[in-house]
């Protein structure tokens, strides 16, 4: 008897039409949406814009190994603040600031008039560049012995 169910159930499974089951396509990346197609909308990646160094900053304005981005590395090592968030003043007990040591005495007064706020790191840099089209690299003649060796 126990036969007779076993053929029945497998002459049963045997003539059973088989039919192709097709599964959807694995999904590679998160989707917001499907088309009416049944592809995937893709989530857009998001846009990271790396953070520039400030030798970055230096170098959009002067050019890597410029001379005024070694005057840079020179004067302030690249740094326009201390670690404590105030601006990098002079170790020599001058009044200058950022990353390009701009005197306050002789230069606050100019830089103001032409909009360059030289304790933020694009002003001071932008100030630099004025004071480099006007002067060459006379404005940092104290540290020339660092940066004409490159």
């Amino acid at each position: 008897m126990i036969e007779a169910v076993l053929a029945l159930i497998m002459s049963h499974i045997l003539t059973r039409p088989v039919y192709a089951v097709e599964y959807p396509k694995p999904i590679e990346k998160p989707f917001i949406a499907l088309e009416h197609d049944g592809s995937y909308i893709p989530t857009p990646e998001p846009i990271v814009e790396k953070k520039k160094t400030p030798q970055d900053l230096v170098a959009a304005e002067f050019g890597y190994n410029s001379v005024m981005w070694h005057i840079a590395r020179c004067e302030s090592n690249f740094r326009q603040f201390e670690p404590d968030g105030r601006v990098l003043k002079s170790y020599y007990g001058t009044d200058d600031w950022g990353i390009f040591q701009i005197n306050r005495y002789y230069h606050l007064e100019t830089s103001k008039k032409l909009g360059h706020d030289i304790m933020t790191i694009e002003g001071n840099i932008a100030y630099a560049k004025f004071l480099y089209q006007q002067n060459g690299t006379k404005d940092w003649l104290a540290s020339k012995e660092c940066w004409s060796k490159i």
